[in-house]
């Protein structure tokens, strides 16, 4: 959560769901490929920020906390769900499609709402936005914030991740379930 330094008032809301014990939320959706099995993922979801002028800011505090969490967890991929313009978020922050670039998928959690699904490897994110000389790669990597402080999070590094992928969908969601069949990109990228 972001908080205003002035007033304490909420200015922003990220949530983390982490396959530790359960599949993640997206994946009673949708049926990741092979690539994606046990591999330790953490999801963001309803990411929510107050509309003033600083909101791209908060925005990008949460995600630099986000990435912090997950690299303090050893997370192997940070994971993200988007509907349309929401998922141009993630693609700024250089998440990949988990499947065809640009696909949408259902969500069962959203009431059937297209999402892009996207993945981002939290341990090649410093590489990456490197690379591509992403604007925020000073904010994310170099500057020291000690606002953005994670150190009251729950610590899942030490836990035995079972990292269960859904093979059983309830009979309730079996309709809606897409599956990928495949990734265009490996995800060691």
């Amino acid at each position: 959560m972001a908080t205003s330094k002035l007033d304490g008032s909420v200015l922003g809301t990220l949530r983390t769901h982490s396959n530790v014990m359960e599949p993640l939320p997206l994946q009673m959706s949708l049926r990741l490929s092979a690539d994606f099995h046990g591999q330790r993922m953490v999801e963001s979801t309803r990411l929510c920020i107050k509309g003033t002028a600083g909101s791209s800011l908060v925005r990008a505090a949460l995600f630099k906390a986000f990435h912090r969490y997950c690299l303090a967890q050893k997370v192997d991929l940070m994971m993200a769900t988007g509907r349309r313009p929401v998922d141009r978020i993630y693609e700024s922050l250089l998440f990949t499609d988990v499947g065809q670039t640009g696909a949408f998928y259902p969500m069962t959690f959203t009431g059937g709402v297209p999402h892009r699904v996207m993945y981002l490897a939290p341990e090649r994110a410093r590489e990456i936005y490197v690379a591509a000389q992403q604007p925020h790669t000073d904010f994310f990597f170099e500057q020291i914030h000690p606002d953005i402080d994670i150190s009251g999070a729950k610590d899942l590094s030490d836990k035995l991740w079972m990292c269960p992928d859904p093979q059983v969908i309830p009979p309730a969601h079996r309709s809606h379930v897409a599956t990928v069949a495949g990734t265009a990109n490996s995800l060691s990228q």
